[in-house]
């Protein structure tokens, strides 16, 4: 559901001699040819089997790629996401000559004890999404709520809706 994404050029199956599958790595021009967001895995059980290297090669000769259709004076940046709690990854990824630029927290709590109910603010009351009707409302307030967040950039409407709001999983949520 990305848009530009395309499985023959931006995803990669590494199989192995057993024909299972040993890896896998995706790439998406977030902004066109200039943001770059890529992940790769390799199964647990061959971690050690001197996977990445090639891998990181493959993201890194698809991001190159990109440069030729990149906008004049445009830095084209590669991202990867990293588990901090992968020291051997980060290892690699820092000889390599990446840098650590940014961690996120997930936050979690347990609800099995039930919470709270909301308090609202005076004239604020939540009421039910209209699909159709506040698409572009729920649009615009997403994008400037992330206007600040690192490495933002905003998408077109039409992109967002395809991507958010028609994506199959989205009604799961409603």
């Amino acid at each position: 559901s990305l848009p530009r994404f395309d499985l023959s050029r931006d995803a990669w199956l590494v199989i192995g001699p057993d024909r299972r599958v040993a890896g896998y790595s995706w790439v998406w021009d977030k902004e066109p040819h200039v943001e770059l967001q890529a992940d790769y895995y390799v199964h647990p059980d061959l971690r050690e089997a001197g996977l990445d290297e090639p891998i990181l090669s493959r993201l890194e000769e698809r991001g190159r790629e990109h440069r030729s259709d990149a906008p004049r004076g445009r830095t084209v940046r590669l991202r990867l996401f990293n588990n901090p709690k992968d020291a051997p990854r980060a290892a690699r990824l820092l000889a390599r000559g990446y840098e650590r630029v940014r961690t996120f927290f997930r936050m979690s709590i347990d609800l099995e004890d039930g919470f709270p109910a909301p308090s609202w603010p005076e004239g604020i009351a939540p009421r039910p999404y209209r699909p159709g009707v506040d698409d572009r409302a729920l649009e615009e307030t997403i994008q400037e709520a992330l206007a600040d967040h690192y490495a933002f950039s905003r998408e077109p409407h039409e992109q967002w809706i395809e991507r958010r709001v028609k994506h199959p999983e989205f009604a799961a949520v409603l």
